[in-house]
């Protein structure tokens, strides 16, 4: 089983002397040992340079697996620590990067203490699951989380 190591990308866009935005990312990438598993953590809300790093991040695993002949399909972990929505430039962006790559998307692990979370993994199940296999976890539950999407 792979272990779990938060990093966060610097957004390309930032501008280093630390003028411009002060604001910390909103989305993390979590290093998750398998090169088949790309891994996110949310904490806030999402804007477009969060969405972008989402986008790349999963363009760059599906590269990688198609480099090295895997055709397991991309799963997702995501932990949500806190969601503050999505600005409508990162919902674009989103539906602009991911959506051609929904077909290479098997399954989506998430984990979060949000009860809301749990009910819209359930409710979206039927017609997430044509594309990708969802399911829920407690922030207890990470490493069966991980293990249940690297599977």
């Amino acid at each position: 089983m792979g272990a779990l190591r938060s990093t966060t990308a610097a957004d390309p866009e930032a501008d280093s002397s630390g003028a411009g935005s002060s604001a910390e990312p909103m989305l993390t990438i979590i290093e998750t040992g398998h090169p088949h598993v790309a891994g996110f953590k949310i904490d806030g809300k999402l804007e477009k340079s969060d969405v972008d790093l989402l986008v790349d991040h999963t363009k760059a695993k599906l590269q990688g697996m198609a480099d090295a002949g895997d055709e397991r399909g991309l799963r997702v972990y995501v932990e949500v620590v806190q969601f503050g929505g999505i600005s409508l430039e990162g919902l674009v962006a989103e539906v602009k990067g991911i959506f051609p790559h929904l077909g290479d998307l098997k399954k989506k692990a998430v984990v979060s203490n949000l009860s809301w979370a749990d009910t819209l993994t359930k409710l979206f199940q039927p017609i997430g699951k044509r594309w990708i296999e969802g399911r829920h976890f407690s922030p207890a539950e990470k490493a069966d989380a991980l293990a249940w999407a690297a599977e």
